[in-house]
């Protein structure tokens, strides 16, 4: 079972009961996130070398994380500077892409043992869909979240940047990113982190939802299904 998450608005549901069993808390807000994973670390993409602004890796592997995905002629990363093209100058940042643009493309995400949360801006660049809008397929340790791009801007020819953290009660391996409508969609991410330790206890059912402009996205508790 997939369950759409917006990024901009979270709706409070009355009476909302929180099964026993929720390992995974999910954040909109940067800020939030930063609080309640800490300690971080961060990781830039700023530092890989781009001759004419963008170059493509068979992997990039930083801090014990490694990022993988597919290019156009076959399994690898782009790193993608904001003076290569205008679709990728969201923050003046490099960011890694996954497109294949023929199909829909995957970008796997591996991590150090005992990471516990792990958070990131996300982008997508939807190539000859002037009006489209576009949704992530978000797979972090096995949970399944559909996230939604922000509404798309003419002027990046795509989503501009959302963030995205999950805090886990649960060591997280892996995560996955994957776009959903589109086949010549760009998965992008920037500005990457993640955290290995683990929270104190599961959050209190009373401290689940905070409404300061959407902190605290949604708590999903079903597992993806294959």
């Amino acid at each position: 079972m997939r369950i759409a998450i917006s990024l901009s608005f979270i709706a409070l549901l009355p009476g909302l009961s929180i099964p026993a069993e929720c390992s995974q808390l999910t954040y909109a807000s940067q800020a939030a996130f930063d609080a309640a994973a800490a300690p971080l670390t961060n990781i830039s993409f700023n530092s890989i070398p781009l001759p004419g602004g963008i170059t493509t890796l068979s992997s990039y592997s930083a801090d014990g994380v490694v990022f993988s995905g597919q290019t156009l002629s076959g399994p690898g990363i782009y790193a993608i500077g904001p003076s290569y093209y205008f679709e990728y100058d969201r923050d003046g940042n490099v960011s890694l892409d996954s497109y294949t643009g023929t199909s829909n493309n995957t970008m796997t995400i591996s991590l150090p043992a005992n990471t516990y949360a792990v958070g990131f801006d996300l982008f997508t660049v939807i190539n000859n869909q002037p009006t489209a809008a576009d949704t992530e397929d978000v797979v972090v340790g096995g949970q399944s979240y559909n996230v939604a791009s922000l509404p798309y801007n003419g002027q990046r020819n795509g989503s501009d940047l959302a963030f995205f953290g999950v805090v886990s009660t649960t060591p997280i391996a892996t995560v996955t990113l994957s776009p959903e409508i589109y086949s010549q969609t760009g998965t992008d991410i920037e500005n990457f982190q993640f955290g290995g330790q683990a929270p104190a206890s599961a959050p209190e059912p009373g401290s689940m939802f905070l409404l300061s402009g959407g902190a605290l996205a949604a708590l999903i508790c079903k597992r993806a299904r294959p």
